[in-house]
Order: structure tokens, then sequence, then C-alpha cells
């Protein structure tokens, strides 16, 4: 027998959240918030033996619900042929914005995910990331290969994990804390920086009286010697990097990625027992950042800064298989005239010189950074061998022949602020008391 049961109108209707759809609108230059799910059933490894399951992933079971907050560049939706590079964005507090990194991120054109629910203490981080990153890639046009990470202490632990579990990061940025970790063993420790992707670039920022201030030396220790990191030292405590700060990890992480020559991914199975995958840089991400620099040149007056910015473009050029592009192959051949008329330009002869020395400066860390994993290290502890001690004198004292020799040069800001905040290696540093 059909029975109809008619609801009195005052009745109170159950609404269940659902995902946000695909059709949502995004304006540019605005940010929206996004609700989305887990929907996968994958096998993670995560840690077995936590002292408590507060922040242990395993022990959570909430797949739907979870939200980020996504930024999306002025021009997006007129560019529908552009894709774009994606930085996600942790916070120890949940709810993370992109705060002191904006001016760059926008100006730069990015696509953010600023990750919603994802903070210490609590078991959602993990699913919170999966689920904002598999929905991200469905709605918005992310170039391949030009996924990237930042987050701040516990965030920055999460943003570790990041290239561990889908493929396509390039690079992240942990501001004041090093990566995860599985257990609280010797091993368990340092077993994600053993374990990293070669191809992914590693910089690391930190203040001066920030309390994991160590791990600075951990990020640049136990990562593997052919691994790409930078460490940065900031006046501050346990906080994001001053913008200017995050503009130079910023120009670090571009040119590993961009410019250096393109590292092959590789997948990793170390946390997800299915493994990431492969997603190499794709040409849409080399056009993004080819277009970028055009207007970088464009903006500069400096004579010298947009030689090198134009040889910059050609090599991105070449590592992208940009000269196949019509409109690309216009642009290089405008940049090569250029480039040979800016070499007869006074002030770009006149940097030639503080040029090959700003060169050799580098070659001189390139030793530094390919020693420092090879000495005996314990987690969370600076530690030098004798030898790299010795090659932290020889950069020092060629940082400061370069200053007196070209103190007005194109470099020498870039020069002053690396040797300052590499002191902190061989310095002693009081221990600073916890914040």
């Amino acid at each position: 027998m059909l029975v109809t049961v008619l609801m009195p109108f005052w009745a109170p209707v159950l609404l269940v959240a659902q995902p946000s759809p695909l059709t949502t609108e995004l304006k540019d230059d605005s940010t929206t918030r996004i609700e989305c799910d887990y929907t996968k059933n994958e096998k993670i490894r995560v840690d077995e033996s936590p002292k408590d399951n507060s922040d242990n992933p395993a022990a959570s079971k909430k797949r739907t619900g979870f939200h980020y907050d996504l930024y999306i560049p002025e021009g997006y939706n007129a560019a529908t042929n552009t894709s774009y590079p994606c930085m996600f964005i942790a916070s120890p507090n949940g709810k993370a914005a992109m705060g002191k990194m904006a001016a760059r991120l926008k100006k730069d054109r990015w696509v953010v995910v600023m990750l919603v629910e994802s903070k210490n203490n609590d078991n959602t981080w993990l699913a919170n990331f999966l689920a904002a990153h598999d929905d991200v890639v469905k709605r918005v046009r992310i170039a391949e290969g030009a996924k990237f990470g930042t987050g701040l202490s516990g965030g920055a632990r999460c943003c570790s994990t990041f290239p561990l579990l889908r493929a396509g990061f390039a690079g992240i940025i942990c501001q004041s804390a090093g990566f995860a970790y599985r257990d609280t063993s010797s091993e368990g420790i340092i077993g994600i920086y053993k374990k990293f992707p070669g191809h992914v670039a590693v910089a690391g920022t930190f203040g001066t009286k920030d309390f994991n201030i160590e791990e600075a030396s951990t990020i640049w220790t136990f990562l593997p010697p052919t691994s790409r990191k930078w460490v940065e030292v900031f006046e501050g405590g346990h906080e994001w990097c001053p913008d200017v700060t995050f503009q130079r990890a910023m120009d670090w992480i571009e040119e590993t990625v961009f410019v250096d020559k393109p590292t092959k991914p590789t997948p990793n199975s170390f946390l997800l027992a299915s493994g990431t995958g492969i997603q190499s840089m794709g040409m849409k991400a080399y056009q993004w950042y080819f277009d970028l620099l055009k207007r970088r040149a464009a903006a500069t007056d400096s004579k010298y800064g947009k030689y090198l910015i134009l040889l910059r473009q050609n090599i991105v050029a070449a590592n992208g298989g940009l000269a196949g592009v019509s409109a690309d192959a216009a642009e290089l051949a405008s940049i090569a005239k250029a480039i040979s008329e800016l070499r007869l330009n006074p002030e770009v002869q006149s940097e030639a010189s503080a040029k090959t020395d700003y060169e050799s400066i580098q070659k001189l860390y390139a030793r530094i950074d390919e020693e420092m994993p090879k000495g005996k290290h314990e987690f969370n502890k600076k530690s030098l061998s004798a030898n790299v001690e010795r090659l932290f004198e020889g950069y020092f004292k060629a940082c400061d022949q370069f200053m007196v020799k070209h103190p007005d040069s194109f470099y020498a800001k870039s020069v002053a602020v690396r040797k300052e905040s590499l002191s902190f290696f061989v310095k002693p540093v009081p221990k600073p008391s916890k914040l």
C-alpha cells in the first residue's frame, strides 16, 4: 500500500552539507571558500605508535565536509589557455591565509589553496589536504608539475608530506619547523628526510629566537646530498618569515625549479602505499614563468636587471620547449636583439667583474652544500665537521672581499644577507626560550 506523508509547512528541513559545485563562480583577484570531500580509499602509512591520537591521521574517520579558501589571480578568467602554479598553505591554527606572502603570490599570479581544517592537534589535517588537492586540480587550471607548499610550524610539517602523497610537487618552503615524522624514534624522526623526493626543492626559514631554529641545520644535513635545499635565518621568533625573506625564498625556488637543468621526478611510496606516480613540469608551467619574466623585464628600470631577466627567459624557453610556440619564437628573436644591445650598455659592462666574483662565491657555497650532509649529525642539533667549518670560513672571507671590491654592485645586498643568515651555522647562538 502506498502511503503518502504530508509534512506541515513549518516542519524543519535537515540540510546536508555538499561539496561546492565545480560551476561555482571564481572571480579574478578574489578568494572563495570551497567545500570538498576526500573520496578515495587509500592506504596511507602514518604514525603507528603515537603518544596520543590528537594529530594522527590514522585515528580520523572524517572524510566529508572539508574546506579550503581558493585565491584566483588577476586575469585568470580571460586567459583561458593559461595554466598556473599552485601554492598550498597550512597553518598551525587552521584557517590558513596568505598573510605576509600575499604581495608576492598575487603579483606573480599564483593560484593559492589555503587549508581550513588543517591545524595542530587535529587528526584531520592530512585528509583536509587530500580533499583540497583532489578538488582544486579538477576545479581550476593547475600547470602540470607546478605544485608547491608552505606552512608555519606544524603547518610546515604538514607541507613536507604533500610531495609524498600527490605527484606534481616541485618545491616547498618550511617556515619555523622542519619535516613531519612518523614516530619519536631516531629513525622515525629523520625518515621523511631520507626518503624525500630529490627533485623537490626545499627552502627553510627560521627566526633567530625560534625554539625550532636548530631544525634549520636538520633540513640542511639530513636531506640526501643530491637534494636541492636553501635555508635562511632572519631576526625574529617563531613566526611566518618577513616579506623580504619570503621573496628571497621564492627567488631561489624559481631559479631551482624553472632555470636550473630540469630534474626528472621519481615516484615515491614512503607514505602512500600505491605510490605518488610521476608528473613532470609541463610546458604550460614554463610558459607561465616565461610570461612572468616578460612582465618583470618591462617593469624594471635597471639595465643590468633587465639583461639578467632576458638571459633567464632564453633558458626557460629552452627548458620548456617554448621555441616551437609561434608567439614565443617571435618574442625570443626580440629578446636576442635586446640582449645584444644591452651587452654594450655601460651599466651592464660594469657588472661583469662583480658577476664573475659572485659566481665564485656561489661555487664556494655549493661546496658547503655538498659537504654538509656527509658529516655525523644528530637530529635537531647544530653540528659541523672540521672540513665544513673551513669551507664556511673561506665563504665568509670571500663575501667580505666581495663587499669591499663591489659595494655598489647588483649583487652586493644578496651577498651581505646570505652571509649574515648563514653565520648562524658557525657562531654560538643562545638557546631561545619557547615563545
